[in-house]
């Protein structure tokens, strides 16, 4: 099943992501562990397991990676489809199987309140073992600006927070990222906008239901932390301290590298600025990675000498080291994994068209790629949109699981 792939996937196994279609998904495994570059991007077999066709109230357009619950169950969301068309929270079993909307989201209705839930759920167990997912919605509610939602692994589905823009009792607008289970046991998530200078916040939600809104970005403040994070922080080695990113501000308007504590204390690590040879990059969007060595792996969107990103690490002190930058037909990463091998694989996005090179057509759809711990890059996986001649597919939008 290597050339006959519908448009629009979800990925599982060692890669779970999405690919957007208008109309339709198809949720597939990409099997490429334990081999070698080559072998992998000769043996990466697709199995697909369920179409989204966006319409008779299916779900549609999978843009976040599906968790493995503790029930043995993948859990997902889409970000439009359901009865509403405002996206669902789905289950499947990981053969494919058993296939089951849970949670149709009504942007504003009397219940299920929140649109566009477009991040990997949060699983949290209290202390009678009540299982729940908890996770975001990027518009609806209340007030338009987004959700954070808890659901029991039934659909039993409540809104924690309604977010209020830039002031309220609730501020920040448009979750973009996932909810980071900290490592203290509060759950921390950014907001792209809203708070008081409308360029996101980063907040902590107790299991109790707590909301504290700890940083306000402002890009004009001396300090030029940053603004508008796209993802979650990450936790560090450190209780109560966790590190993040943002795709705009700092010095150069191009991003930066953050840390925070439990106090709503910021350190900016990194300044990106898109092509210098000190910190190239911008627009980061993926979380960071916490790899086994101790330090942190990310991805910029852009920049770099080729304008298509980088990869990029950062010590737990903030040294900076550039390892790669993207070339021509690979554009638009989003975050990282580290296998079990100890290499990095992640997804490209592409920029959506072929490209004519020397009477040659490229396309450039997006692509699975890998990155060895020794600095080699490879692609996995290409995506050739609608061509017979390829992988059918187009646009991965979310980091790999």
């Amino acid at each position: 099943m290597k050339s006959q792939i519908p448009e629009c996937f979800v990925s599982s196994e060692i890669i779970i992501t999405s690919i957007q279609s208008i109309r339709r998904c198809v949720l597939f495994a990409v099997l490429i562990v334990g081999l070698a570059p080559q072998a992998q991007a000769d043996n990466a077999d697709i199995f697909a397991f369920e179409a989204f066709q966006g319409f008779s109230a299916r779900p549609a357009i999978p843009e976040a990676n599906m968790i493995l619950s503790s029930d043995g169950l993948l859990y997902g969301t889409t970000s439009e489809g359901g009865a509403n068309n405002s996206g669902t929270i789905f289950r499947m079993a990981t053969d494919g199987s058993q296939f089951e909307t849970l949670v149709h989201f009504s942007y504003n209705g009397s219940q299920n309140k929140g649109a566009a839930p477009l991040k990997i759920l949060t699983e949290w167990a209290d202390m009678a073992m009540n299982h729940y997912l908890y996770g975001t919605t990027a518009e609806g509610g209340e007030n338009g600006n987004g959700t954070i939602f808890r659901t029991t692994p039934t659909g039993d589905l409540e809104t924690s927070v309604d977010f209020t823009g830039t002031g309220g009792s609730f501020p920040g607008s448009h979750p973009e990222g996932e909810l980071l289970h900290g490592n203290d046991g509060n759950f921390y998530g950014t907001t792209r906008y809203g708070g008081t200078n409308d360029e996101g916040v980063i907040f902590r939600l107790s299991p109790t239901g707590t909301f504290t809104v700890l940083f306000e970005f402002d890009s004009s403040d001396m300090t030029n932390n940053g603004a508008y994070p796209r993802s979650a922080p990450t936790n560090t080695a450190t209780t109560g301290v966790f590190v993040g990113t943002t795709s705009g501000g700092g010095d150069n308007g191009d991003g930066t590298v953050f840390k925070i504590d439990s106090y709503g204390t910021v350190t900016t690590l990194v300044h990106f600025s898109a092509y210098d040879s000190s910190n190239p990059g911008a627009a980061l969007a993926g979380p960071l990675l916490l790899a086994s060595d101790g330090d942190f792996y990310g991805t910029t969107e852009t920049g770099g000498d080729n304008s298509n990103g980088t990869i990029f690490t950062i010590t737990p002190v903030g040294s900076f080291t550039r390892l790669f930058e993207f070339p021509l037909l690979s554009s638009y990463p989003y975050g990282l994994i580290e296998g079990s091998d100890g290499h990095f694989y992640g997804v490209c996005e592409g920029c959506g068209f072929p490209l004519p090179i020397g009477g040659v057509t490229y396309y450039n759809y997006g692509n699975v790629f890998q990155y060895t711990s020794e600095g080699s890059y490879s692609v996995l996986v290409d995506f050739y949109g609608d061509d017979e001649n390829g992988t059918k597919g187009r646009y991965p939008m979310s980091s790999a699981l």
